[in-house]
């Protein structure tokens, strides 16, 4: 949603998704509406490398660095590639 309101406003825009799920679904839509988003597909820190991701089983709506919903939701641990903002 975001990555849209940015792409009809600025002329370059750039999409992070660190959910693997999350990131191939966005980038089949890319392709399928041929919109020129760039998507990194990696989560945000403050250094480069990888990082365990705690994807939500129960839906694709949440997923953090941090295991937050652990006790409410079936987490999963992925490594993916983490990226610094610079």
């Amino acid at each position: 949603l975001y990555s849209l309101w940015a792409y009809r406003s600025f002329p370059q825009t750039i999409a992070i998704e660190a959910d693997p799920r999350l990131a191939a679904e966005f980038r089949d839509n890319l392709q399928l509406a041929a919109l020129d988003i760039e998507l990194i597909e990696a989560a945000v820190s403050d250094r480069r490398g990888h990082i365990t991701f705690h994807t939500d089983q129960d839906t694709d709506l949440m997923g953090s660095v941090l295991p937050v919903y652990a006790e409410a939701h079936r987490l999963q641990q992925v490594e993916v590639p983490c990226v610094d903002l610079a």
